[in-house]
């Protein structure tokens, strides 16, 4: 029998996610200044990331009620909060199961990650502070969570750390890649003797100008870093090993990440470690494991490729579908999440990606034409256009 929550149902029938990521929410609501408001007149008021976000969901959980289509889980691949402000997590949560949970979502079938604006910025790497925004929310509710350095220490300790399918054929694992996010590097002396004492010295009496230094200063110390421990990696080549597959046909095997496998466009960062500093640790990881699927967040910018994994001979390669969500700003609102649309299991698996673009109020939203692959071959399903 499968547990892990499993769902089963006819071995022929698609599997439906709603991947979402970098919501970027506050209680205190964060401006979406979609329009151009030149000037301030009562009672016109900008919308909010809140309020835009809210909108999508209801009118996608009325298509797919007039389709009669379900959800088989969520997939949020993290950033409910905008820069560690409070409220985002339990805003994401609650929104989902208002909207979705008629339609098959329950906390037993969300799968939800950290991401960078998820962490406590002035907490060490490891720390139950850390992630105890992200815990009281998603992993206290029963939600699918990572295994999280420095708050578990055995393989099944802060409940479920994957998300089954009916008899097993498919598997989603989520991987935590923000325990380093914002971490302050460790200084060499003399310097670290003296750093507390730099803005005073520098400031001339001046205690604005300490402050201020004080900020940029612990800013040039900081690093916004992703990484994934080899504590954490093995724990998951465990659980893999251990999840239970179909009796024929291969499982699909989906990794759910924050962080970028390779940038997703040709848009340039700038900064200390923009990239995983072990990624190719992590990739073979990808590969030795069988992960026919990654979905990530954290650009901000769509896309969906194909990365050729190569064993250390360099002769042999996994193919993996890297799946790069975005989310809505002023201007790129056609791609505010996606629907991911499993067919053709066990034998030839396809995965769709339907983009769901942000709608303007009593207009009906124009999505763009789903993005289909073929996992285990090397045919592109053309684009369907009507």
């Amino acid at each position: 029998m499968i547990d892990d929550h499993a769902q089963f149902r006819d071995i022929s029938s698609p599997d439906t996610f709603l991947h979402l990521t970098d919501a970027h929410l506050a209680q205190s609501g964060v401006p979406f200044e979609g329009d151009d408001h030149k000037v301030d007149i009562p009672a016109i008021e900008q919308e909010t990331r809140e309020s835009a976000l809210e909108l999508m969901c209801s009118r996608l959980a009325e298509r797919l009620n007039r389709s009669e289509r379900k959800l088989d889980g969520v997939l949020f691949s993290g950033d409910a909060q905008d820069r560690g402000r409070p409220g985002g997590h339990r805003l994401l949560f609650d929104l989902l199961l208002r909207h979705f949970g008629p339609l098959g979502v329950t906390a037993a079938n969300i799968v939800a990650i950290p991401g960078n604006h998820d962490v406590s910025r002035d907490s060490p790497p490891s720390s139950k502070v850390r992630y105890e925004a992200f815990t009281d929310v998603w992993r206290n509710a029963g939600c699918v969570t990572p295994w999280l350095d420095g708050v578990d220490t055995a393989a099944n300790d802060g409940g479920p750390h994957r998300l089954v399918g009916g008899e097993g054929l498919w598997a989603v694992f989520p991987i935590n890649t923000s325990n380093w996010s914002h971490v302050t590097r460790i200084l060499p002396e003399p310097l670290a003797s003296v750093w507390a004492d730099l803005p005073t010295l520098a400031a001339g009496g001046d205690a604005a100008r300490a402050d201020k230094l004080r900020a940029q200063l612990d800013d040039m110390a900081r690093y916004d870093m992703a990484r994934v421990s080899g504590k954490q990696l093995e724990i998951l080549r465990e659980l893999i090993e251990t999840t239970p597959q179909q009796s024929a046909g291969r499982q699909l095997r989906i990794a759910l990440l924050h962080h970028h496998l390779r940038a997703p466009s040709l848009r340039e960062e700038l900064k200390p470690f923009a990239d995983v500093s072990n990624l190719e640790q992590v990739r073979s990881f990808l590969r030795d494991r069988g992960i026919a699927v990654v979905l990530h967040g954290h650009k901000h910018e769509h896309s969906a490729q194909f990365e050729h994994i190569y064993n250390q001979e360099g002769d042999q390669d996994h193919r993996t579908l890297v799946i790069s969500g975005a989310t809505f700003e002023p201007g790129r609102e056609s791609d505010a999440a996606r629907l991911i649309t499993i067919t053709g299991m066990p034998n030839s698996p396809a995965v769709s990606i339907e983009p769901i673009a942000i709608p303007r109020a009593g207009v009906d939203s124009r999505d763009p034409p789903p993005i289909i692959r073929r996992i285990w071959s090397t045919d592109i399903v053309p684009e369907h256009r009507s």
